[in-house]
């Protein structure tokens, strides 16, 4: 899983005249929009595994869950706890082994007006390099949903195949006994 913290950028003083509840409805629907256009980019991501071999590409979607965290985000970084980061990451086996999903994401809203984005993906479907383009992709997408200036850049599948080629086990002679 990757964890990212967004802290809050507005004032103690305009955060806590803030409605909270539309504060956060705002961004979570922001986050949903640009996700499901994310995942248009990176299809098999939407998808579903096949007797954990291949993966269907039925654009089944993402799990997205809202968490609400009764804190502020400065209290996490103070006194760190293993228990309650663990709270703020979807729990992944039991939800992909649930549901189907292949990504998890979670939308965890401080009570300071801070967030933190939990992105759960398996390492079967997806690499270091895949993932951070993956981010990039989805926010340079929320990004440009706020602001016309920001460019969603393309992407590019096949750069790791260039460097690292598949080898073909399948149809390699056999080593003599």
């Amino acid at each position: 899983p990757l964890l990212l913290f967004y802290p809050n950028n507005i004032s103690d003083d305009v955060v806590n005249n803030i409605d909270h509840n539309s504060l956060f409805a705002e961004r979570s629907k922001l986050l949903k929009t640009s996700l499901s256009e994310a995942l248009t980019q990176f299809y098999p991501f939407a998808g579903e595994f096949e007797y954990n071999v291949s993966i269907s590409c039925n654009d089944q979607g993402a799990a997205f869950v809202e968490a609400r965290v009764n804190c502020p985000m400065l209290q996490v970084f103070d006194k760190p706890d293993l228990g309650m980061l663990k709270q703020l990451h979807p729990n992944a086996i039991e939800s992909v082994a649930g549901t189907g999903h292949l990504l998890l994401v979670q939308a965890n809203f401080f009570e300071c007006g801070g967030m933190a984005i939990v992105v759960n993906i398996s390492h079967k479907l997806i690499d270091a390099y895949t993932l951070c383009k993956f981010i990039n992709s989805w926010s340079a997408i929320s990004l440009s949903s706020v602001s016309t200036d920001q460019v969603v850049p393309p992407v590019e599948f096949g750069a790791a195949a260039s460097l690292f080629p598949p080898l073909d086990f399948l149809n390699s002679p056999q080593p003599s006994i």
